[in-house]
């Protein structure tokens, strides 16, 4: 039917190519933005999964962030513990040379001072050993984390964890054989004099000696005796007598200054701290710190003094066994249980000889130590790979369903842009039937 009012074939072509056009802008989108899916209306079920994937993905990405920060953390406790070691073969190289009679006192002195500042430097580093902020070797004592437990996996559940034990290697670390903290021969308060033997031959393995600074830097030694009473135990602190000052220059009466021998120490007067320990794991319990202060008057003329401090966790200490029924048992057994470096020394034969035994076990508690960081460094690698695998194949799966086939969105372009220009020319053709109209009311022509 020839119509001027309604051109219904213009009106269906209009239809057709409002369809294409509306096609062709999707496959401009798609190819613009490379996603198949840029709006719900695209695939509502399939954007569903796709970023349930795309949070999967992330999380793999996080979780494998975490098993890298772990496996830094492992490497620097392990590089740590690698130095430590080493620390420890020399002491035991000076424990050898010491315990050979052919060594005057004087010598052995000489050693001593290299043997006790490898034994500082040995805590230090097990101190100082952080990662972002955590301490690697300081593991169970006070505030500090005994074991990291590291999210390796993308659930809440205990499946996605695997825990770091951390060890402790700082200072004051390690065991003590209770034997050896407990004696009948505790120093007596006050300023009595004792010299180097006494002192040892009083305390035993419970004696700890430490190199410290005074406000001109000048490096000074203390001792620290553990004495025990009534299941207490007292951090006692010793000067040389050629350092004290005003603090130790005296007697308990006041009578008389202490004479400026080298060879004596006297014990600072309320300058200790009181801790318990633990029955069932043998720890440190209470606060655990000994805070000192002390004086020195290097000319004991007034001229040069200075004030220092020090501050001892105590925390660190861990005695080798349980007490019985609450009490130390004074045992003379062996040191076969003992590996606490801090308490021993090379001063004479006899404590080099225990020494050696002390740092033997103590090197074998670094190398376990060690192999349990590097076992647990071969899982996260482990696990590392499979995150890593999870990863790509989560992103792979939501790229199949999210990003656009540029091969075929290209062809289907090419195919609705060429339906475009069809679509134009036909529309102009359809507008054009009602002038058919005109053709049948022109006058025949004659």
């Amino acid at each position: 039917m020839i119509s001027i009012n309604s051109n219904i074939a213009a009106m269906r072509l209009q239809r057709i190519f409002g369809e294409s056009s509306a096609k062709l802008g999707i496959s401009f989108e798609r190819l613009s933005s490379g996603q198949r899916i840029n709006r719900a209306s695209d695939d509502a079920a399939g954007l569903a999964v796709a970023d349930q994937l795309r949070v999967q993905s992330r999380l793999y990405s996080g979780a494998s962030r975490n098993v890298n920060d772990a496996i830094s953390a492992i490497n620097i406790a392990s590089s740590t513990l690698g130095d430590q070691t080493l620390i420890l073969e020399r002491m035991l190289e000076l424990a050898e040379q010491s315990a050979n009679g052919s060594y005057s006192s004087t010598q052995r002195l000489a050693m001593m001072k290299e043997y006790r500042q490898l034994s500082l430097e040995f805590g230090r580093l097990g101190d100082s050993t952080k990662f972002n902020g955590l301490s690697l070797l300081l593991g169970g004592r006070g505030s500090n984390l005994s074991r990291l437990t590291i999210q390796t996996g993308i659930t809440g559940s205990t499946d996605s964890t695997i825990g770091v034990s951390l060890g402790d290697s700082g200072t004051l670390s390690g065991y003590i054989r209770e034997g050896y903290a407990y004696g009948s021969g505790i120093a007596p308060a006050g300023f009595s004099e004792y010299t180097e033997s006494s002192m040892y031959s009083i305390n035993g393995s419970r004696l700890a000696r430490f190199t410290v600074r005074d406000a001109y830097g000048a490096e000074k030694d203390i001792m620290i005796a553990l004495e025990y009473s009534n299941g207490t135990y007292t951090a006692a602190v010793f000067q040389n007598v050629g350092d004290t000052g005003v603090l130790g220059g005296l007697y308990q009466d006041g009578s008389s200054l202490i004479g400026n021998d080298p060879t004596k120490w006297v014990r600072i007067a309320n300058q200790s701290a009181e801790f318990t320990v633990s029955n069932g794991t043998g720890k440190v319990n209470g606060s655990g710190f000994a805070r000192v202060s002390y004086s020195f008057d290097s000319n004991k003329d007034g001229s040069y003094e200075s004030n220092g401090s020090l501050t001892l966790d105590l925390r660190g200490l861990t005695f080798y066994a349980p007490p019985s029924l609450g009490m130390f048992e004074n045992s003379t057994g062996s040191n076969s249980g003992v590996s606490n470096i801090d308490f021993t020394g090379v001063e004479t034969t006899a404590r080099a000889l225990d020494a050696i035994t002390v740092i033997n076990n103590r090197l074998v508690a670094l190398q376990q130590l060690n192999g349990q960081f590097g076992a647990t460094q071969s899982r996260l690698e482990q696990a590392l790979a499979v995150v890593s695998a999870s990863r790509e194949v989560t992103k792979a799966a939501e790229s199949l369903i999210r990003d656009a086939d540029i091969a075929a969105e290209t062809a289907r372009l090419t195919a609705q842009q060429i339906l475009q220009q069809m679509g134009s020319n036909v529309m102009r053709r359809a507008a054009r039937l009602p002038e058919l109209a005109l053709e049948l009311l022109r006058p025949p022509e004659r």
